[in-house]
């Protein structure tokens, strides 16, 4: 699991894991935010996982790297390097961009597959090679432990209470978190 999200008490919740790439986080970010916004209501419609993730990632994308913002600024067609030059300014993984690259018909469909065929032959399916970019850090992170104590609530009663396992929490937070069994 890379990241997930949630409502409690009308306040929405993001959790990221850090086993990924600062981009992928943003982009993961983003993607959670699509379903905050996009997914609260969604229960009981006849709408698959499969259609939601790809809604929200439409959303990540179009939230991050902007089709108009590729149409008026970046002139077709684009070379992988001015591609990895993209992915670094906008801060998203080069798959990412190398897709919303092909949205915003900056790359065509074979030039695209050729893209992310070299992309992942130089390791950019698993990581982000050379990256720079920091991890950017939530406040909520550090202050959730002390906000559940001065609610009267347990990290493992509060854990339960928003449907997930134990040992995701304990990842998602480095093992700060004391879940009690």
């Amino acid at each position: 699991m890379d990241a997930f999200s949630f409502w409690a008490d009308g306040e929405p919740f993001v959790v990221l894991a850090r086993s990924k790439t600062a981009e992928r986080a943003r982009f993961d970010l983003a993607h959670e935010l699509g379903h905050l916004v996009m997914h609260a209501d969604t229960r009981g419609e006849h709408v698959t996982d499969r259609y939601l993730e790809r809604e929200a990632n439409r959303f990540a994308a179009e939230l991050l790297v902007p089709r108009q913002t590729l149409r008026a600024r970046v002139p077709a067609p684009v070379g992988l390097e001015a591609l990895l030059d993209l992915k670094a300014r906008f801060g998203v993984p080069a798959r990412a961009m190398a897709y919303s690259l092909k949205d915003a018909g900056r790359l065509s469909d074979w030039a695209a597959r050729q893209a992310l065929t070299e992309l992942e032959r130089r390791g950019f399916r698993t990581g982000e090679p050379g990256s720079r970019l920091s991890w950017e850090r939530s406040r909520v992170f550090d202050a959730l432990p002390g906000a559940l104590r001065t609610r009267g609530v347990s990290p493992g009663s509060w854990v339960d209470a928003i449907g997930q396992r134990r040992e995701d929490v304990l990842a998602f937070t480095f093992g700060q978190m004391m879940l009690a069994v």
